[in-house]
């Protein structure tokens, strides 16, 4: 349910700051003037959802964790603790994990020949910080999580017990850790961009549009 708000958030907030206010320019329609400080706000909060739906992935995976090999640490399971504090911590990280983009970086700015705010793909160093928020961190947690799962099983010596009560829990930590694969696929234009076009500073917009859908299409998965 978590996630699921966070991408129901995230598909509104992109529709209409920017699928429709991309239609209306590429088909010349009237566009309401904005405050560039506002689509700067706007693409900060944009992302900073996606970097939360990342971190989803860690709180679902965390829980399968703690049900597995801490199964009487009932506060660990119980709902109200993801509700009032591990959920509302997630959203804290996230916003605080791309607010340098904004304030630091400057890198969240209007995008030449666009209509809305994205993430500039010219400077190197607030890229690789980017990536690495948004998915190498939460990415490498689940992967220690799960390494450090399979080396208890397997040192306690109690792999039969563990795989009949909780299959389902350590398959879904499995399925997380490849759904994440498949999620770091839409990183691919950003590659192809550095590779061929950032070292000409030559960046078409079309690149900008082609990640913002790739990465779209792979939450739907």
């Amino acid at each position: 349910m978590n996630t699921l708000c966070l991408h129901l958030i995230k598909s509104i907030l992109q529709l209409i700051n920017t699928n429709i206010k991309t239609i209306k320019h590429d088909f010349q329609f009237h566009v309401v003037p904005f405050d560039l400080f506002s689509c700067q706000f706007v693409g900060y909060i944009f992302f900073s959802i996606v970097n939360a739906l990342y971190w989803s992935c860690f709180l679902h995976a965390a829980y399968r964790f703690t049900r597995v090999l801490y199964p009487k640490c009932l506060w660990l399971h119980r709902l109200s603790t993801y509700i009032y504090i591990l959920i509302p911590g997630q959203v804290f990280i996230a916003f605080a994990g791309m607010a340098p983009l904004l304030w630091i970086f400057k890198s969240i700015d209007l995008i030449s020949g666009e209509i809305y705010c994205s993430l500039l793909m010219e400077e190197l160093i607030s890229l690789v910080y980017f990536f690495s928020m948004l998915f190498c961190l939460p990415f490498g947690l689940i992967v220690m999580c799960y390494i450090y799962l399979i080396y208890k099983i397997r040192c306690l010596k109690w792999i039969r017990s563990v795989t009949q009560r909780n299959r389902r829990d350590y398959i879904v930590i499995r399925r997380i850790l490849t759904i994440l694969c498949v999620l770091s696929i839409t990183s691919l234009p950003t590659v192809i961009n550095l590779m061929f076009f950032n070292p000409n500073s030559k960046i078409d917009p079309f690149i900008y549009r082609l990640q913002l859908g790739s990465r779209k299409s792979a939450m739907f998965r």
